[in-house]
Parts: C-alpha cells; sequence; structure tokens
C-alpha cells in the first residue's frame, strides 16, 4: 500500500530528496529495498553499503557472482527471525 506523500512533506521532515537511483546508491549508506521488481546491479552498490531486502542472491548456488561482489553487506529480510524462530519482516 503507497503512502502517498509528496517529496516536500519528505523534506520538511529532513530527507533529501534525490533524482535518481544512481544519486541514491551514490549518496546513501543503507539502501532498503520493499519490493523485488528490480534488484540492483552490484556494481551500484560500494564497499561499506548495506543493502536490506528481499533475498536476491543465493549464495550456495551462485558462489562465483557472491565472491565478486564489492564488500557491502546484504540483509535479506527472510533471514531474520524473532526470538521463537519466527519471520517478523515477511508478509502473513
Amino acid at each position: 500500500m503507497p503512502i502517498d506523500l509528496s517529496d516536500e512533506i519528505y523534506a520538511r521532515a529532513g530527507a533529501t530528496i534525490l533524482k535518481t537511483a544512481d544519486e541514491v546508491f551514490a549518496a546513501a549508506d543503507m539502501i532498503v529495498k520493499v519490493r523485488n521488481r528490480k534488484q540492483p546491479k552490484s556494481s551500484a552498490l560500494r564497499p561499506g553499503q548495506t543493502l536490506f531486502t528481499i533475498c536476491i542472491w543465493r549464495p550456495i548456488r551462485n558462489r562465483p557472482r557472491v565472491s565478486s561482489l564489492p564488500g557491502f553487506t546484504a540483509i535479506a529480510y527472510e533471514t531474520v527471525t524473532d526470538s521463537r524462530g519466527g519471520l517478523p519482516l515477511l508478509p502473513r
């Protein structure tokens, strides 16, 4: 469900509004992706950056690609568990 707030509202709250995905990837320390429609190119990520998203690379099946990534941290929603082993970040 979209939040449907204008850029102006976010700017008044202190957000920096950027025009392109490239600008966002260059400026942000953390990228939070909520949809899995288009995956970021690994070249858009930089060392020290954190990507928080649905799992996009299967490390065991795709070892060559994973080993070529530029040293960023990736956290997949489906790997975050609560104290009972549940998956609190995934829709029910």
